[in-house]
């Protein structure tokens, strides 16, 4: 065979796998595309579920109010149109809205937890619950309740408890994720180990307290949003979109890290410490 026909198949060669590369790339550029385009489309659909729903939770209850009628109190509110004969107003937009909103807040900041602890985990089943996070929260509030052990101030007494204790959970898994023979099944298991020395704690102060104090930390435990203000909401809301946005800041490289951490050292991102700023931020925001 010439050199002149060697030359031609190692060209048709080359031509052939060029033109497969580039129908490989863009097959996965179409599918990236339409992987983009789902998820916007589910996103906008859970936000109008939302917001149906907000609006369902508005009319719901003793008031009697229609569903399109709260919509209008609430737009009335906004341009200043308030209708001074009607208790629309003050039922809606003072009794009922901050509950709403709290409660769409909550979701938010659950729901980025949940996420971020996922990926940082790399489970499915991770969350603030099975991480232990949430009942060191409620042993912390539990403290405050029962006991009247407090850390911060009297008005953020219970908050100030619930997110230190959320830390000892947190550190635990930190500590677990350091062994070398740790998985992430190994941290998960750590954290419902912690969970349940937190819930065993918590029982048996519930024994010991008077009822009053006992309803108290029931009432916090499973949580409640009487007695919702705007003042709440607003504090609330700086803490979840603060966190979030801390969230989405590291997001590339949280989807590093789930790839596993020697993955993630290879490209110079430190997976510990993102693992352990991720978690404080979860802490703080579930």
């Amino acid at each position: 065979m010439t050199d002149e026909s060697n030359d031609s198949i190692n060209n048709a060669v080359d031509v052939w796998m060029t033109r497969e590369n580039l129908n490989t790339e863009g097959a996965v550029v179409e599918d990236y595309g339409h992987y983009i385009r789902r998820k916007w489309l589910f996103i906008g659909i859970c936000v109008v579920a939302a917001f149906l729903a907000a609006g369902y939770s508005l009319k719901v209850g003793a008031y009697d109010i229609g569903y399109v009628d709260t919509y209008r109190t609430i737009w009335e509110h906004l341009t200043g149109n308030i209708r001074i004969d009607s208790n629309d107003d003050y039922v809606i937009w003072d009794l009922k809205l901050p509950r709403t909103i709290t409660a769409i807040l909550a979701g938010m900041g659950l729901a980025a937890a949940g996420a971020v602890m996922q990926s940082i985990l790399r489970n499915p089943l991770a969350d603030p619950y099975t991480t232990g996070i949430s009942s060191g929260a409620s042993f912390g509030a539990t403290i405050a309740l029962g006991l009247g052990l407090t850390i911060g101030t009297a008005g953020y007494a219970v908050i100030a408890n619930a997110f230190i204790f959320a830390l000892i959970p947190m550190a635990v898994i930190m500590l677990v994720s350091k062994m070398r023979s740790a998985s992430p099944g190994t941290m998960i298991m750590a954290g419902i180990a912690v969970m349940y020395v937190f819930n065993a704690m918590t029982t048996m102060i519930k024994l010991f307290v008077d009822p009053d104090k006992l309803s108290a930390i029931f009432e916090w435990s499973v949580g409640t949003l009487e007695g919702t203000s705007w003042n709440n909401v607003f504090i609330m809301l700086s803490v979840v979109i603060a966190g979030v946005i801390l969230l989405q800041l590291i997001s590339r490289k949280l989807n590093v890290i789930s790839t596993g951490d020697e993955s993630s050292r290879s490209i110079g991102v430190d997976a510990e410490k993102l693992r352990m700023i991720s978690l404080l931020i979860v802490s703080l925001v579930a």
